[in-house]
């Protein structure tokens, strides 16, 4: 959820968002958004320990893995993953289609284990071999505008956007009861530098002082935020 951001309420074309309703998405800040997060999933704690249903499956269809083993804090790094059951950077593109690369459901796909093994899509499991299928939906959440500060300060912006997915474990060996997803690092955030931001979301023509910096954070805080 991104707030503290101008999502238009008074129609002016000059502003982001405009004829844009709530619930719909908005170019204008999809266009503004800049860096990445990272994921990590523990497939040691499929089954909730009542025995790794996960682990069971990948053992009958490709036994040549071995035993998969995650240690997310071991991950080289935080921020470009890659290792340890830690995703490769996950990208915000409105023109990214889920499971292109740079995408969510490529990087959850694509993770590696403790020992290198892609483990989260396998040639030899039955009907459906990647793990996962993500949908993304991105839409205005409050149409506020903002209001120029007494003192001179940066203006304060009242509207809130959402970026939001939905992950369905789908695949033989990952369907059932799976860990929860974490975000580990998370660089994203709304490009001040932006030309964009510059001339729409915060125009300067309009708020010569600027306007307060958009928020973002995650509506489950026990899986991450952004900045």
């Amino acid at each position: 959820m991104i707030s503290d951001i101008h999502t238009n309420d008074v129609g002016n074309a000059s502003f982001p968002c405009n004829g844009v309703a709530v619930g719909y998405p908005c170019q204008d800040i999809e266009d503004a958004l800049t860096e990445s997060f990272t994921v990590s999933f523990d497939f040691d704690d499929c089954g909730g320990g009542k025995g790794n249903f996960c682990q069971e499956a990948l053992s009958k269809y490709k036994p040549s893995l071995g035993i998969i083993s995650c240690t997310p804090s071991l991950v080289s790094s935080l921020s470009t993953g890659g290792d340890h059951c830690v995703s490769n950077p996950v990208i915000q593109s409105s023109i990214i289609n889920e499971g292109d690369e740079g995408s969510l459901e490529w990087a959850i796909n694509s993770l590696i284990d403790d020992n290198g093994a892609n483990f989260m899509t396998v040639d030899s499991i039955p009907n459906k071999q990647s793990a996962v299928t993500v949908s993304r939906s991105w839409m205005i959440k409050e149409k506020e505008s903002c209001i120029h500060d007494v003192s001179n300060g940066p203006a304060v912006c009242s509207g809130s956007y959402e970026i939001s997915y939905s992950v369905t474990f789908d695949a033989y060996h990952s369907s059932g009861d799976v860990p929860p997803l974490t975000i580990v690092n998370s660089d994203l955030k709304i490009d001040l530098g932006n030309a964009l931001y510059a001339t729409g979301i915060c125009p300067s023509f309009q708020f010569s002082h600027g306007c307060v910096t958009p928020v973002g954070s995650a509506l489950d805080h026990s899986h991450g935020r952004f900045l």
